[in-house]
């Protein structure tokens, strides 16, 4: 069950995260290739890291879900995906807005 959920939190966050990475892209039109490349590896790193995270924190949450009693292993997995993958989206979101704020200070701070 354990790598089941990682795999699909990892794949749904994935999916996610490229999605937000071409609204990024599309964002950036207008900046300056320094500007457009400090944030794109920002957002990047960002959404590996929060990928990599959120992944293994949804199998421990099911984990505990199923150690405590409180569903089963299927509604755990369930239960544990869809909480990590939204939360995934909201931080490719804030990730998405930071990567334009960066791209902005480094376009007012030469």
């Amino acid at each position: 069950m354990r790598t089941t959920v990682f795999l699909v939190t990892a794949i749904i966050d994935l999916a996610v995260a490229i999605f937000g990475f071409f609204i990024l892209l599309i964002g950036l039109n207008g900046f300056s290739e320094r500007q457009a490349t400090a944030s794109l590896i920002f957002y990047i790193v960002f959404c590996l890291t929060s990928l990599l995270i959120l992944s293994f924190l949804g199998t421990l949450i099911a984990k505990a879900f199923v150690e405590k009693g409180w569903m089963n292993k299927a509604w755990a997995a369930i239960v544990s995906i869809l909480s990590t993958s939204i939360v995934s989206g909201l931080l490719v979101i804030v990730a998405v807005f930071a990567g334009f704020a960066l791209a902005e200070f480094l376009r007012t701070h030469r």
